[in-house]
């Protein structure tokens, strides 16, 4: 990516916009969170956004006041988020146009799958937008039009109309996941299980620089990965968006984040991991297959076997089509891909069934399950997904 291109695409993306619509959306979801967890307590959930420019967010947890905590998201982290959320959707369109990648012999094992299309994103439909991101949507499609309209063909003027909705979907739907992932740490109370040795006032959840291997953090974080999905899920339900339409472009937006994580700053051997933040990849892995088992859950047996399996393949199809896409657009945009081998992200998920792959699972998920019950018992929810996921062996399996 060119610096000519990010000014441009910079100039698309101005403080304004990207703070009003990103207050919007984490006011709403702060909002809950202490009407249903924090007030009942005694307690309230802050939430601020820092003008710093490094790609980061984090929980704080004061000890004399545990039950009235923060949470900081970076408006350098919400700026990058809605950059990919920008240009992902018209990426994958490009991909979708120009070669087969999406309807070649490679997905001939999700024939007769719900939920498959052959696009680069799916239609999104006025209903799969919450009224924040749908009036932000139609403002800006109504506007582009006006001002384009004699300038684009036709081609590329339903190229418009099918990715500005999808990039403000796509933005809340990250943006909510990052949010939960930190209400996680929180509520699952990850500063009674850190280093009690000194005499901090105050706990951070937040990725830092270290030497050492904190695989019990490194679990924390997992830990925090799918309680962060599953809130997420449940806010998609709440606000009837939940559909298949909003599964895949929140699975490719976590991707994205994912692959930012990995770029020069994570090794390809997995068992090198330093500090408290697992492998990009084996957090991507995790949340894939917790997300399957979740609608193989949740996913009534009252349907005829034949529709239920194609429904949990469509789960799958939905995993696999959004990572291959996220991938390919970030080695693209950021590393120069050139087609002639895996991107260097994916080659290093092909790791994952390896000797080297297979320890740092099962090391990852004993720690998980060495520190589990403690959380469970300090929870802030007692319906937490935890439980479930522990009592159908779920971390013994990845």
């Amino acid at each position: 990516m060119t610096a000519s291109e990010t000014q441009k695409e910079d100039d698309c993306i101005t403080l304004d916009l990207i703070d009003t619509l990103s207050g919007q959306i984490l006011d709403k979801a702060c909002d809950w969170s202490n009407k249903f967890i924090f007030e009942p307590l005694g307690g309230k959930l802050s939430i601020t956004m820092p003008l710093a420019t490094s790609v980061n967010a984090g929980a704080k947890v004061l000890l004399s006041k545990p039950l009235n905590p923060e949470i900081i998201i970076n408006m350098g982290m919400i700026h990058e988020i809605y950059r990919d959320c920008l240009t992902f959707p018209v990426y994958t369109e490009k991909v979708h146009q120009t070669t087969d990648t999406f309807s070649n012999e490679s997905w001939d094992s999700f024939k007769e799958t719900s939920f498959k299309f052959e696009s680069g994103i799916p239609s999104i439909v006025p209903e799969d937008l919450s009224p924040i991101t749908k009036v932000y949507a139609d403002t800006w499609l109504r506007v582009a039009e006006d001002k384009l309209e004699k300038q684009l063909k036709d081609v590329k003027h339903e190229v418009l109309r099918k990715t500005v909705p999808a990039r403000f979907h796509m933005f809340e739907m990250m943006l909510l996941w990052v949010f939960f992932h930190e209400l996680s740490h929180l509520i699952q109370c990850h500063y009674k299980l850190k280093d009690k040795s000194t005499d901090r006032i105050v706990f951070y959840e937040i990725e830092t620089v270290s030497d050492v291997q904190d695989l019990k953090g490194q679990a924390r974080e997992i830990l925090a990965d799918i309680e962060g999905l599953d809130l997420t899920l449940q806010y998609l339900n709440r606000e009837n968006l939940n559909t298949p339409n909003s599964f895949y472009l929140l699975l490719c937006s976590i991707t994205c984040m994912f692959n930012r994580f990995y770029t020069g700053k994570y090794e390809t051997n997995l068992n090198a991991v330093k500090g408290s933040h697992p492998h990009p990849v084996i957090r991507n892995e995790y949340l894939h297959l917790f997300f399957c088992k979740k609608m193989g859950i949740e996913t009534p047996y009252v349907w005829k076997t034949e529709v239920r399996e194609s429904i949990l393949r469509g789960y799958a199809y939905l995993t696999v089509k959004s990572s291959l896409s996220a991938s390919l657009f970030w080695s693209n945009r950021h590393e120069g891909f050139k087609g002639e081998q895996y991107p260097s992200y994916m080659a290093v998920q092909m790791k994952m069934k390896s000797k080297e792959g297979v320890e740092y699972r099962k090391n990852m998920g004993d720690s998980i399950l060495s520190q589990i019950d403690t959380i469970l018992e300090h929870h802030l929810q007692k319906n937490t997904i935890l439980k479930t996921m522990k009592d159908n062996t779920f971390f013994e399996n990845v």
